[in-house]
């Protein structure tokens, strides 16, 4: 059966049995630096969860500092209560050496750790992982031409002291 995730497009999910086999669950930047990096190595990467907060306005209060506040608490509500089970899979993870610096965001629903492959691989398996991803730094681009024009005038002689005293 064919699988989408609402925010990510995931891929496809092959049932056999009992057995349920994912695919496409490790985006494909990851899956290459896996297979350059030593197996015992860990990379850092975002484990996206599934279950998303669901933000539609219809739910939200009218006023504006109470429709942030109640995102935010959404946010941090659907954060607390789907990334429970995983963090419990990710400690264990890390007494056995396989995953370190486990941190947990709310606002996206994801959690940020250093996984060896055998633990990207595991983590891949769960049920409520949407897509795991390598955790690169994004390159900034610098603007062509300055987004505010200069204002600033040349100097010249204001003759301060007489004017002002």
């Amino acid at each position: 059966m064919i699988w989408f995730g609402s925010v990510y497009s995931i891929g496809i999910r092959l049932s056999v049995g009992d057995t349920q086999y994912e695919a496409q669950k490790i985006d494909s930047t990851l899956a290459a630096a896996l297979a350059e990096a030593a197996p015992t190595e860990q990379l850092p990467v975002i484990v996206h969860l599934l279950e998303q907060a669901d933000l539609s306005l219809r739910d939200l209060p009218e006023a504006t500092l109470a429709r942030r506040v109640a995102v935010v608490e959404r946010l941090q509500e659907t954060a607390v209560s789907t990334q429970s089970a995983l963090l419990q899979e990710l400690d264990a993870l890390a007494g056995n050496g396989r995953v370190s610096q486990i941190r947990p965001f709310w606002i996206v629903n994801a959690i940020a750790v250093h996984a060896d492959s055998i633990a990207v691989q595991a983590l891949a398996t769960r049920a409520d992982v949407a897509v795991i991803t390598l955790d690169e730094a994004v390159p900034l681009v610098a603007p062509l031409h300055p987004s505010l024009p200069n204002w600033a005038m040349p100097a010249a002689p204001t003759n301060g002291e007489t004017t002002w005293g």
